[in-house]
């Protein structure tokens, strides 16, 4: 996943909610654009979870981005 695309779907305006799927099989809803952040760098994502719980991924493993149901 190239960090342009990633930082699309952050900055969007309205905010569009979004999960990433990460190459583990792994998968993150980006309910809210207060709670999901990428880095000056676009090398990490950290998306806080409906549980507050903060997760950071690796940028390079984000297989997948679509938008939330």
């Amino acid at each position: 996943m190239t960090r342009g695309t990633i930082r699309r779907w952050v900055q969007h305006h309205p905010f569009i909610p979004f999960q990433v799927k990460t190459a583990s099989g792994d998968q993150y809803e980006a309910f809210h654009p207060d709670y999901v952040f990428l880095s000056e760098s676009g090398r990490e994502l950290t998306i806080w979870t409906k549980g507050m719980l903060p997760r950071v991924l690796d940028v390079f493993l984000i297989s997948a981005i679509e938008q939330a149901e």
